[in-house]
């Protein structure tokens, strides 16, 4: 028998022995948690910061002390119990490609495992005045993922000094019961967090939702809204508006500073759509399509719409009454294209006029009469018999939504397909689109079969 423990009616030695192990490995992990813990500063670039080569040489502590925010910033470190301080301008060797790979991939986990966030916002003096929402450190894209990935943060303005009494700023209930030292820290219900008013502040200003804010789990089937969340924001590097995305998407991607904005966000969101069992992310409109792919965007701020509803678009409703098994709702990218069964509708073209003072450039008006639905592109010079050969609308899924009276419709999302005359296989590319209207249907809707196509 193992002393100190008692043996319970019933209890094996065995049982006991695995809860003593058990017991021994909480106590060891809370033990490394408590001598390890670590705060971490989320802050915007200046032109004096501390750099690696800084702290790798004899007059590392002068240069600390010289430098008054990482002085700042440590100080407040202690006053949370932390033995060490992470910032990232002296903490990562950018002049190592595989470190700053490997940099770059971590940033989300090292954030969120440190026992504190220490937001230093440079331009805020006190959130009661205009420039706390004009702050810098609110519109660039790392500091998205600085804001959601802690499990606590604080906020201290230009002068260090913090914007509210509170402990923390910002409490992430589902880390909760990872807080040991503090007891005045009780979590509150329904993932309310401590300091509300500057937590409802900083949800207005990034848009992102209070439950979001407070909950927030990173997955690929939050991609519409994270991208909408970072339309806004500006990166120094133009790969980084993809990059910073990493972590709150839980996706990998190889590092290649060079390749450009569009191909590194055109990668992101092939990682995000072959992972993910929703069609959300093909749901965008008004903006460029990828020069790498039509059916992908350019632009994160092409999320707008998408990202306003929690709903998934699933493939399910347009199979619902299929009789072909051959036909599967599974998306993969190919040498063909996007492999991607859908329901395509023929379209009536209605007029061609010519844009004013562009030439050869027309605008397309039609009509796709099973649907009731009228459609708008801009195109090069082409006839009615070319539209209607050659163009149609295709559905790629639909959303299940509660409405006001507790009954439920089916939203439909459309997009405008032209044939590429290389099949078969059968191959369009999409084309940029308005439609009138919303399409809703009743559950039982029957939509057209769905077809296998490949789009370019």
């Amino acid at each position: 028998m193992l002393a100190g423990l008692p043996k319970l009616d019933g209890e094996s030695e065995l049982d006991l022995l695995l809860n003593w192990d058990l017991y021994l490995k909480s106590m060891v992990t809370s033990e490394i948690r408590r001598v390890t813990r670590y705060a971490i500063l989320s802050h915007r670039w200046g032109e004096s910061e501390l750099r690696y080569d800084d702290m790798n040489n004899s007059g590392a502590k002068a240069k600390i002390q010289a430098c008054h925010k990482i002085k700042c910033f440590i100080a407040r470190a202690k006053e949370y119990d932390c033995r060490y301080a992470w910032f990232d301008t002296a903490c990562i060797n950018k002049n190592s490609s595989s470190e700053l790979e490997e940099s770059i991939r971590s940033m989300f986990t090292w954030y969120r495992n440190a026992e504190v966030c220490i937001v230093h916002l440079e331009e805020t003096e006190t959130t009661l005045k205009i420039s706390f929402g004009s702050d810098a450190w609110f519109d660039r894209g790392w500091t998205l993922q600085e804001l959601l990935a802690p499990r606590r943060l604080k906020f201290y303005n230009r002068r260090w000094l913090p914007l509210q009494n509170a402990r923390f700023d910002i409490v992430r209930q589902d880390h909760s019961a990872q807080i040991e030292d503090d007891e005045e820290e009780e979590p509150l219900p329904n993932n309310i967090a401590i300091g509300d008013d500057l937590k409802f502040r900083i949800s207005y200003i990034t848009g992102i939702n209070i439950s979001e804010l407070l909950r927030f789990r990173p997955g690929v089937d939050k991609s519409p809204v994270v991208m909408n969340w970072a339309a806004s924001r500006r990166t120094t590097r133009p790969e980084d508006i993809a990059y910073c995305l990493l972590g709150l998407l839980d996706v990998s991607l190889s590092i290649a500073y060079g390749e450009g904005r569009d191909r590194a966000f055109y990668r992101l969101q092939v990682e995000c759509i072959q992972r993910s069992t929703t069609r959300n992310l093909l749901a965008w409109h008004g903006a460029r399509a990828s020069l790498q792919h039509s059916m992908v965007t350019s632009d994160p701020a092409a999320f707008e719409d998408t990202a306003q509803t929690s709903h998934r678009i699933m493939a399910a409703p347009l199979f619902k009454h299929t009789s072909n098994p051959a036909v599967d709702p599974s998306i993969t990218f190919t040498n063909y294209g996007l492999r991607i069964a859908l329901s395509t509708y023929e379209v009536t073209p209605v007029s061609i006029v010519p844009l004013v003072g562009q030439d050869r450039r027309v605008s397309v008006e039609m009509d796709v009469r099973e649907l009731r639905l009228k459609v708008w592109a801009e195109w090069k010079l082409i006839t009615e018999s070319q539209v209607a050969a050659n163009w149609k609308v295709g559905i790629i899924g639909a959303a299940l939504m509660k409405m006001w009276d507790n009954n439920h419709q089916l939203i439909a999302y459309p997009v405008l397909l032209r044939s590429t005359d290389s099949g078969p296989p059968p191959r369009f590319k999409r084309i940029a689109a308005r439609f009138n209207s919303e399409l809703r249907f009743d559950v039982g809707y029957r939509f057209k079969e769905p077809v296998l196509i490949f789009v370019q």
